[in-house]
């Protein structure tokens, strides 16, 4: 049930990692959900969804590897004791930052 809008809805993320393949995950339904999520500042995802059908993905801007033939990138996120974080594209790609 990780696609279930109310499940989703209720839990207000702010901020979606999707931990997916080019061929796997972020599926139709899931991505639906995720992109009509009310207060969701970002979706970032490891591979951008390649998959047959109707694929969906957020903003490529945050997706870590474009390609199917891709360079391994990882995402990371890092948490400072005030609250605040930041989730990073491998060592050298786009950050973003967030408050509390």
């Amino acid at each position: 049930m990780s696609n279930n809008p109310v499940l989703i809805h209720s839990l207000e993320p702010r901020v979606v990692v999707v931990n997916n393949g080019p061929l796997k995950g972020a599926e139709h339904d899931s991505m639906t959900t995720l992109l009509s999520t009310p207060g969701i500042e970002t979706i970032w995802q490891i591979h951008r969804n390649v998959q047959k059908g109707s694929p969906m993905n957020g903003d490529l801007r945050y997706i870590a590897n474009q390609e199917s033939d891709c360079k391994a990138e990882f995402l990371s996120a890092t948490v400072q004791p005030d609250g605040t974080f930041s989730v990073k594209i491998g060592s050298t790609g786009l950050q973003k930052q967030y408050g509390r």
